[in-house]
């Protein structure tokens, strides 16, 4: 009887630790070198995940928005994009780190298009390993 726990103990951590292989690779990616599958407005892309609660995550995306707030919270660069003046939901873009240059250019109010890994809506939108493609 112990030695079938042992087995199964081992197929268990065997599993976890390719599941937490394979979600360190999906977040560590290069997305400068992926090319989005989907282009969004902040706003359509918030309406569309707060109606159809389904969406496809772990894919790269693009949105265009404006700048709400740029902070650097523990070490990391975040930028909020906003959707309609309306709408009190955010996309939250948790920037690339190679994007410092870039970010100390950005203010509020700006236009951006962002690249990222699409993770998942709680109240926001969650964007990783984001990139500024285009400031406007």
């Amino acid at each position: 009887m112990i030695r079938h726990f042992s087995f199964l103990y081992r197929i268990v951590f065997g599993c976890f630790a390719l599941f937490v292989i394979s979600c360190k690779y999906a977040t560590n990616q290069d997305i400068s070198a992926i090319a989005p599958k989907m282009s969004y407005d902040a706003g359509n892309l918030i309406a569309t995940l707060q109606t159809t609660k389904e969406y496809d995550s772990e894919t790269v995306i693009a949105v265009t928005g404006i700048v709400h707030e740029v902070n650097t919270i523990n070490n990391r660069v975040t930028i909020l994009l906003k959707g309609n003046d309306e709408q009190e939901n955010y996309i939250i873009c948790d920037m690339d780190s190679n994007q410092t240059h870039k970010i100390k250019t950005i203010q509020k109010g700006d236009s951006l298009v962002i690249k990222g890994l699409l993770k998942g809506m709680l109240k926001d939108v969650i964007m990783l390993n984001c990139i500024i493609v285009k400031s406007e």
